[in-house]
């Protein structure tokens, strides 16, 4: 299936409860790109959007890569049509396609953009509508991974672009509307460059209002951090944010059309933070929801919230590139650049 994404990929800085555009080198980084398969939950009936999306910023022109769904157990598969695919981009010109293979649970993906204008911030990449196999059961998990050297990108001018990715989930249960489906997300940088991590929802759920608590120890901070929020998850003001100790950032919210999060999942709350130039690969930072974390829906109605964590800051080699992946945060192999 093909189709083209016409959303607006400016992004926001919130700093002390004032609204900013972010520049949109905002999350660059000099290393490889970073892919993210978001983990989902969804009603094992129907159909599921699966997302990817970019952990740093860097302009590109054009990309392709191959997402694979393997059955812990070994005996289902999770899908039997990809039904359309959504690619971003800041001049709404992207278009993308999604091809699965039935017996191998496999998903070519390719998507383009004749500005060069797809992922001038990092944020959600590409949505890929897929038909869920009639007769899974509720509680089946998949796991979700893009595979290791299918990830072909380049830049604007053609040039290849180096990335790896890390692993998502997928696991079917009946959504409960009355509770919020969150936990914290930690991140992979190198030493002097930025990592993004925060609050992540796990599938879509419309948010009304809240407060956000991020928790996070911050020895490896070179600098403070920065909340952001991507309008492309839904309509948002904020009414503050601080960070007071450093470590803690709390920010209160509305959603003035009751639309966040009721469409796009995935890291609705980001931390943009600086890492120190001196830190050593394989250190690692805890990162936490805290329990001021307060969420309702649009009719103002508290949504329940179990607490997961916590994930964490890991500092990764800066010439990581292709056959590189992640299994619930752990690398598990990788190759360097010389």
């Amino acid at each position: 299936m093909k189709s083209s994404g016409s959303m607006d990929t400016t992004r926001w800085l919130l700093v002390a409860g004032v609204l900013a555009v972010i520049p949109a080198g905002l999350g660059a980084q000099v290393g490889p790109l970073e892919l993210v398969v978001e983990r989902l939950e969804a009603d094992p009936v129907g159909e599921v959007d699966l997302i990817v999306r970019t952990a740093t910023a860097g302009a590109l022109g054009s990309g392709a890569f191959t997402l694979e769904a393997i059955d812990r157990d070994g005996v289902a598969a999770a899908f039997s049509a990809a039904l359309s695919a959504i690619a971003y981009a800041s001049a709404g010109d992207a278009t993308a396609t999604a091809a699965l293979d039935l017996a191998t649970q496999r998903i070519e993906i390719t998507f383009d953009s004749p500005s060069g204008t797809l992922n001038e911030v990092a944020g959600p990449l590409v949505m890929i509508r897929l038909a869920l196999t009639p007769g899974l059961q509720e509680d089946m998990r998949f796991e979700l991974r893009i595979i290791p050297g299918t990830e072909n990108l380049s830049d604007p001018s053609g040039a290849w672009v180096p990335a790896f990715s890390e692993r998502g989930r997928l696991r079917l249960r009946p959504a409960d509307p009355e509770a919020a489906d969150i936990g914290p997300t930690g991140a992979e940088a190198p030493a002097g460059e930025i990592a993004l991590f925060g609050l992540v929802t796990g599938r879509p759920f419309a948010i009304g209002s809240g407060t956000v608590e991020v928790v996070y120890d911050p020895w490896l901070a070179d600098g403070p951090a920065t909340l952001v929020i991507d309008p492309r998850y839904g309509s948002v003001t904020i009414d503050s944010v601080s960070e007071d100790p450093p470590g803690r950032i709390v920010a209160t919210f509305t959603s003035p059309d009751g639309d966040l999060n009721s469409r796009l999942y995935g890291l609705v709350f980001a931390v943009s933070l600086p890492i120190r130039a001196d830190a050593e690969v394989g250190q690692t930072a805890a990162v936490d929801l805290g329990a001021g974390t307060v969420l309702f829906d649009p009719e103002g109605k508290p949504l329940a919230i179990e607490l997961e964590g916590p994930d964490a800051i890991e500092i990764i080699p800066a010439n990581l590139v292709l056959g590189a992946a992640f299994e619930d945060g752990d690398l598990l192999e990788f190759t360097l650049t010389q």
